[in-house]
């Protein structure tokens, strides 16, 4: 995210494109979200300190239908 948010309306470098191009979707990262846990509290913050309260909640609400595929499994699918 925090790339997402320093690139504005620029067009991302190959550098960055293919940082973008790892991440695979908040379902595999659902835990970061769950505020009944300290663990990833630090991360959590530092989401909600570079997304509005509408994208936070976009992210947190897509967690119940983003699925995190291995990337060797997703290779041998497609």
């Amino acid at each position: 995210m925090r790339l997402l948010t320093q690139l504005g309306d620029r067009t991302p470098t190959a550098a960055e494109q293919a940082v973008l191009a790892r991440f695979s979707g908040w379902g595999g990262l659902s835990a970061l979200f769950d505020t009944r846990t300290d663990t990833y509290k630090h991360e959590r913050e530092t989401l909600q300190s570079l997304v509005d309260e509408t994208a936070y909640k976009r992210a947190l609400q897509s967690t119940a239908n983003a699925h995190y595929t291995q990337p060797a499994l997703a290779r041998a699918l497609w």
